[in-house]
């Protein structure tokens, strides 16, 4: 563990010193392409800024003043046109026919220039007259009111000597690669691998690491490449044209020596790795004899072949101590087994184990009470036959769909049939267990007497029916009179649907007949005596007046503070 722990310090270590240099050394060559792009530009800018509407429009003149800026050749490999508003170029130097007359509108950067009056660097193309790879920078000829009338256009041939021809010739270390990439069009422009240079990169989404880069992440990072090897590659972003300059180094090349030094480390340790095992193995050997005999004697409890006891202690030492210790694990095993046996006989509820022929293994003191019969009785006996005749057929094709789909657990209300032939209702609640090897399938049952429930529920859904069904309009409000529930018949009596008075007081259907007084009689009747009853007029949602019986009862708890009101009313 710690020659590999060594080791992958020193080789994060090396990434970093080896991330910092390449990064740093990336960062100066994009920092130069930057300035060099960036002062072809403002060249560009320059001249295009002293070209006049007349110029323009005069070719010859445009062209000798073309030709009379030197310059131009040592910024532009292949030379500058310029084009008139409609991307036609009319002059070129040096001078080249099959250039003027053709149209350039279609090109990115000679659109923008004209249309957006931007100066910029395009996508890299073949150029459709030198049928080889060029990059155009482009900027707009303006006139005195700053409308373009034509754009002024540079074009670097990437197959020819340039300030960006030594990415393309040099390399980084022995096998490691330079790329020049436009992050806007996914290309790349310039790489110092063979034919890697134009090619179109991977759609978005397909290599995250170059995705971010693509994004404007910079710095560097360990990643497979679009050719599944794994490299170290430090990025640097180009602002002036949105492009980033990359290299990258084969992790194989950049930690040969980390690699060579590991597998050195790993035959050392594989040696003393060996000799300490067998040393190891010799004097555990010779110490833990003593351990069989105690082996043998826990596997004999295990099964029942002897009855429980303490192990025999042969020698104190730590072996010795190891032995007490399994004699106070025996001891507390069955202090449990003891206690476990006392808190099933006082559970209230039914609980019980069945193996998987359906069988009751073990059953509680509380589940002999539940069925009338003895607990001997019940164990051995079939589960069954404690469920009411009308369920079984469908609780044996339960437990066999239980058992073939290895269904952990369920829950349900069941019928059960005690041992004078009385029903009840039960709550089963049935799980499955299994020891570490996921064998031994041990299921446990547990049934809650839930008679009581049952009733109890009965009762709820015939008070819900009677809320429902009721003639009479039934109005439930809480503590401070809002309206938490009302039923069919105050509906159809008011015209107020359910929603519509949910939250509201009843005072929503006041006709302003009866005086305040009448009201103040009310409410005092119903906190002092707990309920009213009586006439009084009431208006409907649409406005009509009608005369009610009305009665109102107080829901008091148990220390008689009002909880809800119920009002029950007649048209």
């Amino acid at each position: 563990t710690l020659a590999f722990y060594a080791s992958r310090m020193l080789r994060q270590d090396m990434q970093h010193q080896l991330s910092e240099q390449q990064l740093s050394t990336v960062g100066f060559l994009a920092a130069e392409i930057n300035n060099q792009l960036n002062g072809r530009l403002r060249a560009l800018e320059q001249v295009a800024g002293q070209i006049s509407p007349a110029l323009l429009s005069d070719t010859l003149a445009l062209q000798h003043f073309l030709q009379v800026r030197p310059v131009f050749s040592d910024l532009f490999n292949n030379g500058v046109f310029a084009t008139w508003f409609d991307g036609t170029a009319i002059a070129a130097v040096p001078f080249a026919a099959k250039w003027v007359g053709v149209n350039y509108f279609d090109v990115d950067v000679v659109a923008a220039a004209i249309r957006e009056l931007k100066s910029g660097i395009g996508r890299p193309v073949i150029d459709k007259e030198l049928q080889a790879p060029v990059v155009l920078m482009a900027t707009p000829i303006l006139d005195p009111q700053g409308q373009a009338i034509g754009a002024l256009v540079g074009v670097t041939n990437l197959d020819k000597l340039s300030f960006l021809e030594s990415i393309a010739r040099s390399g980084y270390g022995k096998t490691g690669t330079y790329s020049l990439v436009s992050r806007r069009h996914r290309q790349v422009v310039l790489s110092s691998e063979k034919g890697h240079g134009m090619s179109l990169l991977p759609a978005p989404g397909v290599n995250v690491p170059l995705d971010r880069a693509l994004a404007g992440e910079e710095g560097s990072i360990v990643y497979i490449n679009t050719r599944g090897a794994e490299v170290l590659a430090s990025a640097k972003g180009i602002p002036v044209a949105d492009w980033y300059l990359a290299a990258s180094l084969p992790v194989a090349e950049a930690f040969a020596p980390i690699d060579a030094m590991q597998r050195r480390m790993l035959l050392v340790t594989l040696a003393l790795t060996l000799l300490a095992a067998g040393l190891t193995w010799w004097l555990l050997r010779r110490q833990l004899l003593p351990l069989e005999a105690t082996v043998k004697t826990l596997a004999a409890l295990s099964e029942g072949k002897l009855p429980a006891q303490a192990l025999a202690v042969e020698r104190e030492d730590e072996i010795g101590e190891l032995i007490k210790g399994f004699n106070r694990l025996l001891q507390t095993l069955a202090r449990r087994e003891a206690l476990l046996k006392q808190v099933l006989d006082t559970s209230s509820v039914a609980i019980f184990l069945i193996d998987l022929r359906g069988c009751i293994t073990l059953a509680n003191q509380r589940m002999a009470e539940m069925f009338g019969y003895p607990v001997d009785t019940l164990v051995g006996s079939e589960y069954i036959k404690l469920v009411h005749p009308s369920e079984r057929e469908a609780v044996r094709q339960r437990m066999q769909t239980l058992l073939e789909q290895n269904i952990p657990s369920f829950d349900l209300d069941r019928l059960f049939l005690r041992s004078d032939g009385t029903q009840f209702w039960g709550h089963l609640t049935r799980r499955s267990f299994y020891d570490a090897a996921g064998e031994g399938l041990t299921i446990v049952g547990v049934i809650a007497d839930i008679t009581e429930r049952k009733k109890t529920e009965q009762e709820l859904m015939l008070a819900a029916s009677v809320f429902t069904h009721a003639r009479e309009g039934i109005i439930i409000t809480d503590a401070v009179g809002k309206i938490v529930e009302v039923n069919d018949a105050f509906s159809r009596i008011t015209g107020y649907a359910h929603d519509e008075v949910i939250g509201q007081k009843p005072s929503l259907l006041n006709s302003d007949r009866q005086e305040p007084a009448f009201y103040a009689a009310m409410w005092r009747s119903l906190v002092e005596n707990g309920h009213w009853h009586g006439e009084l007029w009431n208006q409907r949602k649409n406005g009509e007046l009608f005369a009610e019986m009305l009665a109102i009862s107080a829901v008091r708890n148990d220390q008689g503070e009002a909880q809800h009101y119920v009002a029950l009313f007649s048209d």
